[in-house]
């Protein structure tokens, strides 16, 4: 990843595919609800001392 080129911590997040960029993409039908429950409660968790998230 060319992120980890720059120094700043990065995360990657995403639902996993299999076949990713096929003509037939294949997920989970519960995978966006679950993603965005964790981004919900990663964004409603108040950042630990020193500005970082747990």
């Amino acid at each position: 990843m060319s992120s980890a080129l720059t120094g700043i911590k990065t995360v990657d997040v995403g639902a996993p595919l299999l076949s990713m960029h096929s003509i037939r993409e294949t997920v989970g039908s519960r995978d966006h609800e679950q993603m965005a429950a964790v981004l919900a409660l990663h964004y409603a968790t108040p950042p630990a001392p020193g500005g970082r998230r747990a």
